[in-house]
């Protein structure tokens, strides 16, 4: 729609990020890092469902788009301690929906990690 509408006018398209990195830091309680990380342990957890009827790929996306917008997050702390409770509970029970799509979260996170240093 930007590109279509706005031309890929870069002012545009810094205001928006802006924005929309403002609305998802606004304080309420639970948190959109909360939020999101609820989100995320749905396709991660086989007893859930949410996971079976999505291929590889749709599952792949939908974790692009949440590394997107954990980018844009304040209390990071927030969603990485939840997403770590939800993992241990999924590694206790065996409940993890698929290992590839758990290591990718796990790289996807790491990567944001060293990006802070360098």
């Amino acid at each position: 729609m930007v590109e279509r509408c706005f031309n890929n006018d870069t002012y545009f398209d810094r205001a928006f990020k802006e924005a929309l990195e403002e609305s998802l830091n606004i304080p309420m309680k639970p948190s959109v890092a909360h939020f999101l990380a609820d989100y995320l342990e749905m396709f991660l957890d086989k007893s859930s469902g949410k996971n079976q009827t999505l291929n590889c790929d749709e599952i792949e996306k939908i974790l692009e788009k949440i590394m997107k917008l954990f980018a844009s997050l304040r209390d990071k702390d927030v969603f990485l301690a939840i997403y770590s409770s939800s993992l241990a509970k999924r590694l206790i029970y065996g409940t993890s929906a698929n290992n590839e799509t758990e290591q990718s979260v796990i790289t996807n996170l790491k990567i944001w990690y060293i990006s802070l240093f360098f």
